[in-house]
């Protein structure tokens, strides 16, 4: 890999190709059992993953533009996250919002970002919706369940060609 080929899906692209079978990521979670139940994907899957949100990216934005990520923990949030940067979009990776309540910092967050696409999964797209809409005048966001896409079926990489310099957006607490 060039140094000028050092963005992170460019490395995740190299892992892919030369560790296609290496464990990339496993999840433990908990709430499915209380004594954990691991779910791992290896770099080649990250990778197609990836790509796929990528390509459905591309059809709601452009480079440059931001995606929101909405997302119970776990492999789907990694997935997006690493979607959002090789589709050239600006990752903003927020919590999924609290059940019963408005989660002033996520609707602010969403505010001030004008993201061009909300990345969620199917367990929380409902409530999810209650926080995308248009802000400030522009359109809403397009709503992309992670979970939904069809990682299966074959498909042409295409990359974007220059990344933006800002990888993500991080809001903070404090």
């Amino acid at each position: 890999m060039a140094l000028t080929e050092s963005s992170i899906p460019a490395v995740v692209e190299d892992l892919a190709r030369r560790q296609p079978d290496g464990i990339a990521y496993t999840f433990i979670d908990y709430e499915v059992d209380p004594a954990g139940f691991a779910e791992s994907l290896t770099w080649a899957e990250v990778h197609k993953r990836a790509s796929v949100v990528a390509e459905q990216l591309r059809q709601v934005g452009s480079v440059g533009d931001r995606a929101a990520i909405l997302a119970p923990q776990g492999l789907d949030y990694i997935v997006a996250f690493f979607g959002a940067m090789q589709a050239g979009f600006i990752g903003v990776p927020l919590p999924v919002p609290q059940l019963g309540s408005l989660d002033e910092r996520v609707s602010g967050a969403l505010r001030d970002c004008a993201p061009a696409a909300v990345l969620t999964t199917s367990a929380v797209v409902d409530h999810v919706m209650t926080y995308v809409g248009a802000q400030g005048g522009a359109s809403a966001p397009s709503l992309i369940e992670i979970d939904a896409l069809d990682f299966h079926s074959p498909r042409e990489i295409t990359p974007v060609g220059k990344l933006p310099t800002t990888a993500y957006l991080q809001y903070t607490s404090g």
